[in-house]
């Protein structure tokens, strides 16, 4: 991968601390860039680049956000963002390689227990 072609520009960014050095740890997520019929979206942890590939650029750059979280796991017990020990601020997305009807009762049951939540925290006040 020609590496210097995904420096150009950083969309987005997070820094991370590791728990037990207090090093950071940037997250890095660049510009989608149009390859042929598809779309590439590299990111960085911790300067590592690699890229993903989609039909658009905003499958690339979903793409590339779930491949972030999915990598970043792995040393969930190592990293902490702002506060919180135990979320790095990457969400999970339903997968868009599961079947329609699996892929709509997932996203049903997540807004309902999403909108229970925000009735439950709404009555508290």
């Amino acid at each position: 991968m020609d590496k210097d072609k995904y420096k150009v520009v950083v969309v987005a960014e997070r820094i991370l601390i590791n728990k037990i050095t207090n090093a950071q740890v940037s997250v890095k997520l660049h510009q989608p860039l149009q390859e042929n019929d598809d779309w590439s979206c590299a990111f960085s942890i911790d300067g590592k680049i690699e890229k993903v590939v989609g039909i658009d650029s905003m499958q690339a750059l979903i793409l590339a956000l779930d491949v972030i979280r999915t990598q970043l796991n792995e040393y969930i017990n190592e990293l902490y963002w702002l506060d919180d020990l135990e979320f790095l601020g990457f969400p999970l997305f339903v997968p868009m390689y599961f079947p329609d009807k699996e892929r709509k009762k997932i996203e049903l049951l997540v807004d309902k227990e999403s909108n229970n939540l925000l009735r439950i925290t709404e009555d508290d006040r």
